[in-house]
């Protein structure tokens, strides 16, 4: 815009030596100006894909990720469980009254985790909050110091204070905390340092300090504390997790092109998918499907290739002092499967369906599995191939947004943009704006011919209500339709390119 108001400060320039004229003239005068000039090629993409190969001459693709962590937190639930431990005084009957200040009693008592079949002796929290609800019905004024000494951040265990007010056992006083403990330790030991699942608490419990409080204690009041563990993530976790089934029923998402259809005919192909099992425990895997999917235009297609939906054996990582050792099983699709066919729907969803069991022969750890968040049980694809193929009708969208300025003196717009195209490949190009179904520029590219770029020229010409459509609009939609010539197969080149010199030519309107 900055080279418009230039223009438009000449006209204000010429007009001023026009002011003499006393009838009212109309000027349109035109000038032409340069917009843009680039250039498009796959050197473009190469920092925001990762998948781009452009060592060699031929650009590849290699795709390499994780398609679907296993995070134990989703298997062994110890958040969102209320655990309850009940103390009473067992002083006879009563009443008896204390003085301030006096100690009640100090009592210990375990909590209890139901976690089916899994036997735990330690953890570590990543993230997560415990809910700390103190219950009395106590005649009095009184202090709790509340120790959960299965609970420690740097060897020190959590310490909770609280306070009651009198109460009865038909309106007992409550008082509620809830503490970060990310970072901390877990001990499931229990007091005796052989238990499972146990956590072990200690309630110390006083008359208030305060001169003007005493308290009345019967031997059958009766002080409760609630634990709960809220939106708890682990980082560590020891013990035996137990036996447990979970079936596979996922559909991924895959990092793709912004595509919304089409065909891709691949020759070479290399693929794997590799079962990687960082935890300390054995597992089985068995898929019953595993299929690409194209999710716009609704075409599947389920990938065959030897021993894949057999039952799978993997066995339990090992840990060293430094690091953990995982253990793997690769299926590799050899060139009797069908990845080829399987790519070529151009998919941006992947559905795996199948079953999976953890310790299938039981505790053969003797309660050492083990679990670091660091290191999660992982089923990893890695896909390569150059980009040598025949395409039918691959549709690829993209927006671009628009920022144009409001000039009120502008009658219309005319851009020309010059596309030399070095590419082996043809491209049917449209344009239009959100909301407006009329195509308003498109245009079709041929292949470079003998390995010489091929030029096109596409104009524009924008008229006063063509320019307010594009002053309300925000972006710009392109679409952009790829075939290869009679279905050869064609080379995409690291050195191809699409060059681009856009210039416009203002018309503007002005009565002196």
């Amino acid at each position: 815009m900055k080279n418009i108001l230039s223009v438009f400060s000449f006209v204000c320039f010429i007009l001023f030596l026009s002011s003499c004229n006393r009838g009212n003239t109309t000027w349109e005068p035109e000038f032409a100006f340069p917009i843009a000039k680039g250039e498009l090629s796959f050197h473009d993409l190469e920092d925001s894909n990762d998948y781009l190969q452009l060592e060699g001459e031929v650009v590849e693709v290699h795709y390499y990720d994780t398609l679907a962590p296993l995070d134990l937190n989703e298997l062994i639930n110890l958040g969102d469980t209320l655990l309850e431990a009940a103390y009473t005084p067992g002083i006879g009957i009563g009443p008896l009254p204390f003085e301030n200040a006096t100690n009640i009693f100090t009592l210990d008592e375990d909590f209890d985790f139901n976690l089916d079949g899994a036997l735990l002796r330690y953890g570590k929290v990543k993230s997560g909050s415990l809910r700390v609800i103190f219950e009395s019905d106590v005649d009095g004024y009184l202090d709790l110091t509340y120790l959960l000494t299965g609970i420690e951040l740097d060897g020190e265990p959590l310490s909770l204070l609280g306070q009651t007010e009198p109460a009865s056992a038909a309106e007992p006083f409550t008082d509620e905390l809830i503490v970060d403990i990310s970072g901390y330790t877990l001990d499931f030991t229990g007091a005796s340092g052989i238990e499972r699942n146990t956590l072990t608490g200690e309630l110390s419990l006083a008359t208030s300090n305060s001169p003007a409080y005493t308290a009345q204690v019967y031997g059958s009041n009766l002080v409760t504390v609630k634990l709960e563990l809220l939106d708890l993530e682990i980082e560590e976790l020891r013990g035996y997790f137990g036996q447990w089934e979970r079936e596979i029923d996922e559909e991924i998402v895959l990092d793709s092109l912004i595509y919304q259809g089409g065909t891709v005919y691949l020759k070479k192909t290399l693929a794997s998918l590799e079962f990687i099992n960082n935890f300390g425990v054995d597992a089985q895997v068995q898929l019953s499907e595993l299929a690409t999917l194209n999710s716009v235009t609704g075409n599947q297609v389920v990938l065959q290739t030897t021993e894949l939906y057999n039952l799978v054996n993997i066995s339990r990582a090992i840990e060293t002092a430094d690091a953990v050792i995982p253990s793997s099983v690769t299926f590799e699709f050899d060139g009797t499967s069908n990845l080829a066919e399987a790519l070529s729907v151009t998919p941006n969803r992947l559905k795996l369906q199948g079953d999976a069991i953890l310790n299938p022969l039981g505790d053969v750890s003797g309660g050492f599995d083990f679990f670091l968040d660091e290191y999660p049980f992982q089923m990893v694809a890695d896909i390569s191939f150059p980009l040598c193929a025949s395409i039918e009708d691959l549709i690829l969208v993209d927006t671009l947004a628009l920022d144009l300025e409001r000039e009120e003196n502008i009658k219309a717009l005319t851009l020309t943009a010059v596309l030399k195209n070095s590419f082996e490949l043809g491209f049917d190009v449209e344009m239009f704006l959100p909301g407006v179904p009329e195509v308003f520029w498109q245009a079709s590219i041929i292949p470079e011919v003998d390995g010489e770029a091929t030029e096109h020229t596409i104009t524009l010409e924008l008229t006063e209500s063509r320019l307010e459509e594009f002053y309300a609009a925000s972006e710009l939609i392109v679409k952009v339709i790829v075939n290869t010539t009679h279905s050869e197969e064609v080379k995409l080149l690291t050195a191809d390119k699409i060059e681009i010199l856009i210039t416009g030519k203002v018309t503007y309107g002005v009565e002196i």
